[in-house]
């Protein structure tokens, strides 16, 4: 394995410092069956809160929670552009909670949790506490959730917060 660095255009961290947070949690791609069920239960006990996800369907078209079908995001700037709304961004690596088998205990950080921060998003997650995560220090800006009522309670003290982007 060879290990690449992640990086991000500038201009859309300019774009994210800009953005007005109306988006409350955001799941983008890929689900985590975990996450997705409790922000769906929170949302339910919480109808004011906002959680956007992609359909089932693979159209790459986003439901909310408020609003009901919001579109299709299938180009860099929609995705960047609806990622900077968010409040949280729910992240997680592919091969936890039964997601792709990459073999040998191989699981990864996807541009996700680099694009989440650089969006200025809170995030919360689910992912293996390996080697790089240690190095990336990815608990000290993505709490690892364990179960709903952690969960729950992480998203009622982000929501409260005021400001979202942390330099």
């Amino acid at each position: 394995c060879i290990y690449l660095p992640i990086s991000i255009a500038v201009r859309y961290v300019d774009q994210a410092k800009s953005a007005r947070k109306d988006i409350d949690i955001l799941q983008l791609g890929r689900k985590n069956r975990k996450l997705h069920e409790w922000a769906l239960e929170y949302a339910k006990k919480h109808a004011d809160v906002d959680y956007v996800y992609q359909t089932q369907d693979g159209s790459l078209t986003y439901e909310s929670t408020v609003h009901g079908n919001i579109g299709r995001f299938d180009t860099r700037g929609t995705f960047m552009s609806i990622l900077s709304r968010a409040r949280i961004s729910l992240v997680s690596s592919p091969a936890f909670d039964d997601g792709r088998d990459f073999g040998e205990g191989f699981d990864f950080f996807t541009p996700r949790f680099f694009e989440s921060a650089a969006m200025g998003c809170y995030m919360l997650g689910r992912y293996s506490m390996n080697q790089e995560a240690e190095k990336l220090k990815i608990a000290s800006v993505c709490p690892f959730v364990e179960n709903q009522m952690q969960f729950e309670n992480l998203l009622k003290e982000r929501l409260q917060a005021t400001s979202f982007f942390q330099e």
